[in-house]
């Protein structure tokens, strides 16, 4: 099971966990003892070294408690692969998980690092020769600019919820609904919470001058809209691929799933879409378990 693709884990781990198999923690043990301390020494000395400084506890010699997270995204900007520049919005350039389609269903493990050194040198190269001998633009929409400061400077001064109350609340509302293992009903949910979420106001203090409150209130307009593309994506998406798993729908559909899901804002309403998958080398084969 340990050297499963990760999706496969999480869910297996998850899946202690609900059944009330976990630990009292909310997580599971996981035992590498039997490997010797030489060979756990070589391979993961840094996760070692982290679980004596932080858990007090020698890994080596005995079981650690893990559960899951999340910690990677792996949707984004759509870009051109070759310049990370967004194939909607010329002069915008995306790499790292600001960027969709590198990763597919589901990143193997050490390619987060490989992308940001590919696409961070593609996307700063192809920025900087797209930015010589530019001036900044001077036929900005005035309204538009006027309305969206209106917009960001709204909370200053108002009675409402901290913002990073809320984010912590829209946390919690994607994991409990968009988490490891989804299925219709979760996501509905997720939409309405989140459709109040968005509504609730926000209080900011102070000015506009180095303030993080502000920062967490901007930040949270993102998220949420960030959040409802994922939540739409993930109800539109009935099948499971990758570290997409519906209980609804458990299997893989490659009839109707093998197409990338994209998300545009059109006067404030979000419309979903798809472009098929391109497949360029071999076609796709079901690994084991799915």
């Amino acid at each position: 099971m340990e050297l499963s693709p990760r999706d496969q884990t999480a869910r297996a781990i998850y899946t202690e966990i609900q059944e009330g198999r976990g630990t009292p923690r909310g997580g599971v043990h996981l035992d590498i003892t039997h490997k010797g301390r030489d060979l756990i020494m070589a391979r993961i000395p840094r996760m070692v070294k982290q679980f004596e400084k932080f858990a007090n506890i020698d890994i080596t010699t005995f079981p650690m408690e893990v559960a899951p997270t999340a910690h990677h995204f792996m949707g984004g900007v759509r870009v051109v692969p070759e310049t990370c520049e967004s194939t909607d919005l010329p002069g915008l350039f995306a790499c790292g998980e600001a960027a969709g389609g590198t990763h597919g269903a589901n990143r193997l493990g050490g390619n987060a690092l490989a992308e940001t050194q590919v696409f961070g040198k593609r996307a700063g190269e192809a920025a900087a020769d797209y930015a010589v001998g530019r001036s900044p633009p001077v036929d900005h929409d005035a309204v538009f600019v006027q309305r969206e400061i209106e917009r960001l400077e709204q909370p200053l001064g108002a009675e409402g919820a901290a913002p990073h109350a809320l984010k912590e609340e829209l946390g919690r509302l994607m994991w409990e609904n968009a988490g490891i293992v989804r299925n219709e009903k979760l996501l509905v949910e997720g939409l309405r919470r989140l459709r109040h979420l968005g509504r609730t106001q926000c209080a900011v203090k102070g000015s506009r001058r180095y303030n993080p409150d502000w920062v967490d209130y901007i930040e949270l307009q993102n998220m949420v809209l960030v959040s409802e593309c994922v939540l739409t994506c993930a109800l539109s998406r009935k099948e499971s691929r990758g570290a997409h798993y519906r209980s609804d729908h458990p299997k893989r559909d490659d009839s109707s799933g093998l197409v990338h899901y994209t998300c545009t804002l059109q006067d404030e309403v979000l419309h979903i879409g798809s472009v098929p998958v391109e497949i360029t080398r071999a076609d796709p084969t079901m690994r084991k378990g799915d």
